[in-house]
């Protein structure tokens, strides 16, 4: 007697078409959700939501400064650089100048102010404009660590310390108190302690809508309102900002690096009366915080794509999705070198500092400065039974229009190639593959010359468990992916 086996049960279809949930690291690939991914390199989102397409390039280097560059800064049209060394360029869109030379040697913050460009690196304050250059602000505190301006003033804190020091009002170079018979008046630049003998020294301050948040070395205040009713607020202790730089305000709230816990966010109830923190990526924070440099690591803000960009300090980043009704997905991307400073434009443009060089990221390079950008990603991992008989698989793809396509695109199954094709840049050029003619003919299927193979439902592949692998070193979109198979064995 014939013995009946699960080999009758009924065809199912693995579908696959948009990965809006992102990367999830934080469980195993089996317990992960359709819509995410167990590994992912080099790929953004689509402008159709979920679907994804190979990341922008790099084009070739602006200019090579031989030297980390520590911070960018749009300004006037143009792009200021700042080096480790302590250099100060300034890039007009055609070529890069020298513009002058720091007066500190910490990683500099910048602030626009009453028409000049001030900075502070570790000394006094210093102030950049188009007609006068780079000056000296004299009457500025000395070691100035930050700066960033509100209401009217310009505020300062000092390397080691806890007071926030307030220009005058409306004057950026103000920063003394009215001497001994002079009156003093609101106007005047004044001083703030903020958590008096408690939680280290101030290492960053972020405006955020009506307030601004103050990170010292193990705690978060708020500091609300304005001269003369300011507020101080602790808001949580405990929470220490991994790197200096780390904090990048958005419409939604305040997105910091948190050294034992990853991104976190910062965001106000319906009221504003009440600020809270919590977890921003709990799919991939356990895996970031394990990996994040806290002297190197990075957080910018991107806001005319919604994404903020978090650099590990080494040539890994990792781009968050906020907006789009799609929660807040993340993916990974990899560069020929560190990520040490990202910019953008006005206009729009990107500018990324890479290994000592500057660099435009756009849509419109297929490579990173010549070299091809290795793409790929994985699906959640199906083992639910014994084993599987796939019968055959639906590719519909498409290249980044305009994009050389000088690699196939690899799809594989747990490891073993199902199908690898050339693609064209029409949506709709779909691959029909028979397993059994694609493990017998070593040819590329064409996509672009619209080639089918008939699926004759024979089961020629079989595999313990499925997880579906995509790759390629040229520039593509995933339009969808199925994968008809037969399940063998006892399910879970």
């Amino acid at each position: 007697m014939r013995k009946i086996t699960q080999h009758a049960a009924e065809t199912r279809t693995a579908a696959f078409s948009a990965f809006s949930g992102g990367l999830n690291l934080r469980q195993p690939p089996e317990n992960i959700a359709e819509n995410e991914l167990s590994q992912c390199l080099n790929m953004t989102f689509s402008d159709t939501t979920g679907r994804l397409r190979t990341r922008p390039g790099l084009g070739p280097a602006i200019h090579d400064f031989g030297a980390a560059i520590t911070r960018l800064k749009w300004y006037a049209s143009g792009l200021m650089i700042t080096t480790e060394e302590g250099g100060l360029f300034r890039y007009d869109m055609q070529e890069v100048a020298e513009a002058g030379t720091l007066s500190g040697a910490l990683r500099p913050s910048f602030v626009e102010f009453g028409g000049g460009l001030f900075i502070a690196s570790g000394g006094k304050l210093q102030k950049y404009t188009e007609a006068g250059g780079l000056a000296e602000v004299s009457d500025s505190p000395a070691d100035v660590a930050g700066v960033y301006a509100r209401a009217g003033r310009l505020f300062a804190w000092r390397s080691g310390g806890d007071i926030l020091y307030c220009s005058a009002v409306g004057d950026g170079e103000t920063w003394s108190a009215p001497g001994a018979g002079q009156a003093a008046t609101d106007s005047d630049p004044q001083e703030i302690e903020i958590g008096y003998k408690m939680a280290g020294s101030i290492r960053n301050a972020v405006p955020l809508q009506r307030d601004v948040i103050i990170f010292k070395n193990n705690a978060m205040f708020r500091l609300a309102g304005e001269y003369p009713e300011w507020r101080i607020l602790e808001l949580a202790r405990d929470e220490s900002l991994c790197g200096d730089r780390s904090a990048a305000e958005s419409s939604g709230g305040l997105f910091y690096l948190e050294s034992a816990r990853g991104l976190r966010m910062l965001s106000a109830d319906d009221t504003y009366f009440q600020l809270s923190a919590a977890d921003a990526l709990p799919r991939m924070n356990g895996w970031l915080r394990q990996r994040l440099d806290k002297g190197k690591c990075g957080l910018w803000n991107l806001r005319s794509r919604n994404i903020l960009l978090i650099s590990l300090g080494d040539d890994c980043v990792v781009p968050v999705y906020y907006g789009g009704g799609m929660g807040l997905p993340a993916l990974m991307w990899r560069f020929p070198a560190a990520v040490t400073a990202v910019e953008e434009s006005g206009a729009g443009y990107i500018f990324i500092a890479a290994g000592g060089k500057l660099y435009f990221l756009s849509d419109n390079y297929f490579a990173d400065d010549g070299r091809p950008i290795a793409c790929s990603f994985a699906t959640r991992r199906m083992a639910d039974h014994d084993s599987f008989f796939i019968k055959g698989v639906y590719l519909n793809a498409t290249k980044v229009p305009l994009s050389p396509q000088a690699s196939p695109l690899s799809v594989k199954c747990s490891g073993t190639e199902l199908v690898s094709v050339m693609l064209s840049d029409e949506e709709g050029d779909d691959v029909y593959g028979d397993l059994d003619d694609v493990f017998g003919d070593e040819d590329d299927i064409f996509a672009g010359e619209r080639e089918r193979t008939e699926v004759r439902g024979r089961n020629v592949f079989r595999t313990r468990d499925m997880t579906f692998e995509f790759a390629s070193e040229s520039a593509f979109e995933l339009i969808t992916f199925s994968a008809r198979y037969v399940p063998v064995g006892g399910g879970v």
